[in-house]
Protein backbone atom coordinates (compact mmCIF):
# COMPACT_ATOMS: atom_id res chain seq x y z
CA UNK A 1 0.00 0.00 0.00
CA UNK A 2 1.12 3.56 -0.82
CA UNK A 3 1.28 5.03 2.66
CA UNK A 4 2.83 8.86 1.02
CA UNK A 5 3.88 10.82 -1.41
CA UNK A 6 6.03 13.64 -1.23
CA UNK A 7 6.86 15.93 -4.28
CA UNK A 8 9.26 18.74 -4.45
CA UNK A 9 9.94 21.18 -7.65
CA UNK A 10 7.89 18.82 -10.02
CA UNK A 11 6.13 21.00 -13.17
CA UNK A 12 4.04 23.59 -11.33
CA UNK A 13 4.61 22.14 -7.34
CA UNK A 14 7.04 23.72 -4.98
CA UNK A 15 6.10 21.35 -2.33
CA UNK A 16 3.34 18.63 -1.45
CA UNK A 17 3.35 16.00 1.08
CA UNK A 18 0.18 13.49 0.89
CA UNK A 19 -0.42 10.64 3.20
CA UNK A 20 -3.07 8.21 3.34
CA UNK A 21 -5.10 6.06 5.77
CA UNK A 22 -5.99 2.54 5.05
CA UNK A 23 -9.06 1.71 2.85
CA UNK A 24 -10.23 3.40 -0.58
CA UNK A 25 -9.16 6.96 -1.48
CA UNK A 26 -10.11 8.93 -4.68
CA UNK A 27 -8.14 12.23 -5.70
CA UNK A 28 -10.66 14.50 -7.82
CA UNK A 29 -10.54 17.92 -8.71
CA UNK A 30 -11.52 20.13 -11.46
CA UNK A 31 -9.33 20.36 -14.64
CA UNK A 32 -5.66 21.85 -13.90
CA UNK A 33 -5.80 21.55 -10.31
CA UNK A 34 -3.23 19.01 -10.62
CA UNK A 35 -4.60 15.42 -10.20
CA UNK A 36 -2.04 14.23 -13.42
CA UNK A 37 1.08 15.98 -11.95
CA UNK A 38 0.45 13.44 -9.17
CA UNK A 39 0.18 10.58 -11.39
CA UNK A 40 3.18 11.64 -13.01
CA UNK A 41 5.15 11.45 -9.73
CA UNK A 42 4.12 8.51 -8.95
CA UNK A 43 5.09 7.65 -12.27
CA UNK A 44 8.69 8.34 -11.73
CA UNK A 45 8.71 6.27 -8.36
CA UNK A 46 7.75 3.36 -11.14
CA UNK A 47 10.77 3.56 -12.92
CA UNK A 48 9.32 5.98 -15.90
CA UNK A 49 12.26 7.99 -17.78
CA UNK A 50 12.61 11.46 -16.53
CA UNK A 51 13.32 14.67 -18.12
CA UNK A 52 14.88 18.11 -16.94
CA UNK A 53 12.07 20.19 -18.07
CA UNK A 54 9.81 18.44 -15.64
CA UNK A 55 11.71 20.91 -13.11
CA UNK A 56 9.73 23.43 -11.64
CA UNK A 57 10.93 26.60 -13.23
CA UNK A 58 13.66 28.05 -11.07
CA UNK A 59 14.51 25.25 -9.34
CA UNK A 60 17.81 22.92 -10.65
CA UNK A 61 16.04 19.85 -9.44
CA UNK A 62 12.95 18.20 -8.80
CA UNK A 63 12.87 15.10 -5.99
CA UNK A 64 9.86 12.52 -5.46
CA UNK A 65 9.50 10.59 -2.65
CA UNK A 66 6.84 7.43 -2.04
CA UNK A 67 6.72 5.43 1.09
CA UNK A 68 5.26 1.76 0.48
CA UNK A 69 4.29 -0.91 3.30
CA UNK A 70 7.01 -3.71 2.71
CA UNK A 71 5.79 -5.68 -0.07
CA UNK A 72 4.18 -9.00 1.08
CA UNK A 73 4.03 -10.58 -2.29
CA UNK A 74 6.25 -13.44 -3.73
CA UNK A 75 7.62 -12.03 -6.27
CA UNK A 76 8.43 -8.38 -5.15
CA UNK A 77 9.71 -9.96 -1.68
CA UNK A 78 12.12 -12.26 -4.16
CA UNK A 79 13.22 -8.94 -6.54
CA UNK A 80 14.18 -7.32 -2.74
CA UNK A 81 16.21 -10.31 -1.68
CA UNK A 82 18.01 -9.87 -5.10
CA UNK A 83 19.02 -6.24 -4.82
CA UNK A 84 19.74 -6.89 -0.87
CA UNK A 85 17.01 -4.54 1.01
CA UNK A 86 17.09 -5.73 4.16
CA UNK A 87 13.67 -6.97 4.76
CA UNK A 88 13.39 -6.19 8.82
CA UNK A 89 11.45 -2.82 8.17
CA UNK A 90 8.43 -2.25 8.23
CA UNK A 91 8.11 0.38 5.15
CA UNK A 92 10.10 0.49 1.70
CA UNK A 93 11.05 4.17 1.04
CA UNK A 94 11.86 5.15 -2.31
CA UNK A 95 12.83 8.10 -3.64
CA UNK A 96 13.74 9.60 -7.52
CA UNK A 97 15.62 13.04 -8.35
CA UNK A 98 16.28 14.76 -11.37
CA UNK A 99 18.61 17.49 -12.12
CA UNK A 100 18.78 20.25 -14.23
CA UNK A 101 21.45 18.76 -16.72
CA UNK A 102 19.40 15.67 -17.20
CA UNK A 103 21.17 13.32 -14.03
CA UNK A 104 18.92 10.96 -12.73
CA UNK A 105 19.64 9.22 -8.94
CA UNK A 106 17.65 7.02 -7.73
CA UNK A 107 17.67 5.35 -3.61
CA UNK A 108 15.63 2.34 -2.70
CA UNK A 109 16.10 2.66 1.41
CA UNK A 110 18.60 5.11 0.96
CA UNK A 111 20.90 3.29 -1.14
CA UNK A 112 21.20 3.60 -5.04
CA UNK A 113 20.47 1.88 -7.34
CA UNK A 114 19.93 2.07 -11.17
CA UNK A 115 16.63 3.24 -12.85
CA UNK A 116 16.38 0.13 -14.56
CA UNK A 117 16.27 -1.74 -11.43
CA UNK A 118 13.44 0.47 -9.93
CA UNK A 119 11.08 -0.01 -13.24
CA UNK A 120 11.30 -3.77 -12.37
CA UNK A 121 10.16 -3.39 -8.53
CA UNK A 122 7.46 -0.93 -9.29
CA UNK A 123 5.72 -3.55 -11.18
CA UNK A 124 5.48 -5.09 -8.60
CA UNK A 125 4.25 -2.77 -6.27
CA UNK A 126 1.39 -0.64 -8.24
CA UNK A 127 -0.62 -1.59 -11.03
CA UNK A 128 -1.59 1.40 -13.11
CA UNK A 129 -4.75 1.15 -14.67
CA UNK A 130 -6.01 3.72 -17.48
CA UNK A 131 -6.74 4.23 -20.80
CA UNK A 132 -3.48 2.90 -23.36
CA UNK A 133 -2.16 1.34 -20.09
CA UNK A 134 -1.43 -2.17 -19.87
CA UNK A 135 -2.22 -3.90 -16.59
CA UNK A 136 -0.65 -6.80 -14.55
CA UNK A 137 -2.32 -9.09 -16.11
CA UNK A 138 -1.56 -8.57 -19.08
CA UNK A 139 1.92 -8.60 -18.34
CA UNK A 140 3.87 -12.14 -19.54
CA UNK A 141 5.99 -11.37 -16.58
CA UNK A 142 3.30 -11.91 -14.29
CA UNK A 143 1.57 -15.44 -15.55
CA UNK A 144 3.35 -17.76 -13.49
CA UNK A 145 3.06 -16.12 -10.00
CA UNK A 146 -0.34 -16.22 -10.95
CA UNK A 147 -0.54 -19.88 -11.99
CA UNK A 148 1.80 -20.51 -9.14
CA UNK A 149 -1.07 -18.96 -6.63
CA UNK A 150 -3.98 -20.16 -7.83
CA UNK A 151 -2.33 -23.67 -7.73
CA UNK A 152 -1.16 -23.54 -4.27
CA UNK A 153 2.51 -23.97 -4.96
CA UNK A 154 3.79 -20.53 -4.10
CA UNK A 155 6.11 -22.13 -1.90
CA UNK A 156 7.39 -24.24 -3.49
CA UNK A 157 8.46 -21.73 -6.41
CA UNK A 158 9.84 -20.17 -3.48
CA UNK A 159 12.22 -23.28 -3.05
CA UNK A 160 12.84 -24.32 -6.29
CA UNK A 161 14.26 -20.03 -6.85
CA UNK A 162 16.31 -20.87 -3.74
CA UNK A 163 18.00 -24.21 -5.48
CA UNK A 164 18.02 -22.48 -9.02
CA UNK A 165 20.27 -19.43 -7.34
CA UNK A 166 22.22 -22.44 -5.40
CA UNK A 167 22.11 -24.03 -8.37
CA UNK A 168 23.55 -21.30 -10.64
CA UNK A 169 26.43 -20.36 -7.53
CA UNK A 170 27.76 -23.86 -7.44
CA UNK A 171 28.17 -23.75 -11.23
CA UNK A 172 29.71 -20.54 -11.35
CA UNK A 173 32.02 -22.44 -8.96
CA UNK A 174 32.57 -25.37 -11.14
CA UNK A 175 33.40 -23.19 -14.02
CA UNK A 176 36.06 -20.98 -12.14
CA UNK A 177 37.43 -24.55 -10.44
CA UNK A 178 37.48 -25.67 -14.56
CA UNK A 179 39.46 -22.40 -15.32
CA UNK A 180 42.45 -23.19 -12.65
CA UNK A 181 43.04 -26.83 -13.39
CA UNK A 182 43.09 -25.75 -17.26
CA UNK A 183 45.69 -22.73 -16.42
CA UNK A 184 47.65 -25.59 -13.72
CA UNK A 185 48.01 -28.17 -16.84
CA UNK A 186 48.69 -25.42 -19.08
CA UNK A 187 51.45 -24.16 -16.94
CA UNK A 188 52.87 -28.02 -16.64
CA UNK A 189 52.88 -28.25 -20.13
CA UNK A 190 55.58 -25.66 -20.16
CA UNK A 191 57.57 -26.53 -16.98
CA UNK A 192 57.86 -29.72 -18.86
CA UNK A 193 59.00 -28.48 -21.82
CA UNK A 194 61.63 -26.73 -19.92
CA UNK A 195 62.63 -29.41 -18.15
CA UNK A 196 63.07 -31.60 -21.38
CA UNK A 197 65.39 -29.28 -22.94
CA UNK A 198 67.41 -29.17 -20.26
CA UNK A 199 67.78 -32.68 -20.10
CA UNK A 200 69.06 -33.23 -23.57
CA UNK A 201 71.38 -30.27 -22.85
CA UNK A 202 73.19 -32.38 -20.57
CA UNK A 203 74.64 -29.53 -18.57
CA UNK A 204 77.38 -30.35 -16.12
CA UNK A 205 78.76 -28.36 -13.01
CA UNK A 206 81.02 -25.45 -14.10
CA UNK A 207 79.75 -26.06 -18.26
CA UNK A 208 78.78 -22.49 -18.02
CA UNK A 209 82.56 -20.93 -16.93
CA UNK A 210 84.13 -22.75 -19.90
CA UNK A 211 81.58 -21.45 -22.40
CA UNK A 212 82.71 -18.19 -21.28
CA UNK A 213 86.09 -18.83 -21.74
CA UNK A 214 85.90 -20.13 -24.97
CA UNK A 215 84.00 -17.13 -25.98
CA UNK A 216 86.43 -15.15 -25.25
CA UNK A 217 89.08 -16.90 -26.78
CA UNK A 218 87.18 -17.33 -30.25
CA UNK A 219 86.79 -13.30 -29.65
CA UNK A 220 91.05 -13.37 -29.38
CA UNK A 221 91.01 -15.73 -32.58
CA UNK A 222 88.96 -12.92 -34.87
CA UNK A 223 90.92 -10.10 -33.25
CA UNK A 224 94.22 -11.73 -34.75
CA UNK A 225 92.98 -12.97 -37.90
CA UNK A 226 92.15 -9.35 -38.44
CA UNK A 227 95.52 -8.01 -37.58
CA UNK A 228 97.51 -11.49 -40.06
CA UNK A 229 95.08 -10.23 -42.64
CA UNK A 230 96.09 -6.70 -42.57
CA UNK A 231 100.01 -7.49 -42.06
CA UNK A 232 99.32 -9.79 -45.26
CA UNK A 233 98.17 -7.23 -47.31
CA UNK A 234 100.85 -4.77 -46.40
CA UNK A 235 103.60 -7.25 -47.57
CA UNK A 236 101.75 -8.02 -50.71
CA UNK A 237 101.03 -4.45 -51.66
CA UNK A 238 103.62 -2.05 -53.68
CA UNK A 239 104.98 1.61 -52.99
CA UNK A 240 106.38 0.72 -49.41
CA UNK A 241 110.10 0.15 -49.02
CA UNK A 242 110.94 -2.77 -46.20
CA UNK A 243 111.52 -0.96 -43.14
CA UNK A 244 107.96 0.76 -43.73
CA UNK A 245 106.48 -2.17 -43.99
CA UNK A 246 108.42 -4.19 -41.02
CA UNK A 247 107.66 -0.74 -38.80
CA UNK A 248 103.84 -1.28 -39.87
CA UNK A 249 104.45 -4.84 -38.86
CA UNK A 250 105.62 -4.58 -35.47
CA UNK A 251 102.90 -2.05 -34.85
Amino acid sequence: MLIELSIENFAIIESAKLRWKEGFTAVTGETGAGKSILMNALKLILGERAKADLIRRGADRLRVEAVFDFPTNPQALAFLRELEIDESGAELVIEREVLAGGKNRCRINGSLFPIAKLEILGGFLVDLCGQHEQQALLQSSTHLAYIDAFAGNVSLSEEFKVKHTEFRSISKEIALREQEVARIREQQDFYQFQFNELDKAKLQSGEEAKLEQDLKVQMGLEKIHGCLSDALSRFEGEGWDLGDKLSQLEH
